[in-house]
């Protein structure tokens, strides 16, 4: 009883974000990306490696972006582990969202997310392998042109998914194959 009443507020928390999306999707062609959004769950400290392979990757590709990272319940081991990496993540200017900055519904403080919900984004990159409503709420209120993610959500409306086909996909495999996907897009226009 008690997860059909938080689904129905989660869904009114949903409805009340203001959908930054307009209603048309516009290719974004990987030559022609400026600017990216990525919103990332971290579900084990083992992601952590990953995700910063992606960061380093997304950086040699001279794109211009931007990164919001959720922790999926407590996933780091210690307090130590998740300072170092909350510390990573502001050295680098990426907002980390973390379990203790949620509330019980799964909506995150939106003074954390003022500054990406702001920004305007040729792409929208949602990593979650899951069902995620802190990730989805986030995505849902980003400025974007185009939505891509790896997993359909049921409560965000993407404009390309790409599965991993395979049980699990790093983040930054995951992203090597959706600019890869972009590029040979691009090249069949």
């Amino acid at each position: 009883m008690f997860e059909f009443i938080k689904n129905k507020l989660r869904r009114k928390a949903l409805n009340g974000v203001k959908v930054a999306k307009s209603g048309v999707s516009v290719f974004p062609g990987a030559a022609l990306l400026h600017s990216m959004g990525v919103v990332c769950t971290i579900r084990r400290e083992e992601d952590v490696a990953a995700f910063e392979q992606m960061v380093e990757f997304i950086s040699g590709e001279g794109i211009r972006f931007s990164v919001v990272v959720v922790e999926a319940g407590k996933c780091f081991r210690s307090k130590e582990s998740r300072s170092s990496f909350g510390g990573y993540c502001s050295e680098k200017g990426f907002v980390f969202v973390e379990s203790g900055s949620v509330n019980w519904l799964g909506v995150p403080d939106k003074e954390l997310l003022k500054e990406f919900w702001s920004m305007d984004m040729d792409l929208l990159v949602s990593i979650d392998d899951t069902r995620n409503f802190t990730a989805d709420y986030i995505v849902c209120g980003a400025k974007s042109r185009f939505l891509a993610g790896m997993y359909p959500s049921g409560r965000v409306v993407y404009d390309l998914l790409l599965s991993p086909g395979k049980k699990e996909m790093s983040c930054k495999e995951f992203m090597v194959s959706l600019l890869g996907y972009l590029k040979v897009m691009q090249d069949g226009e």
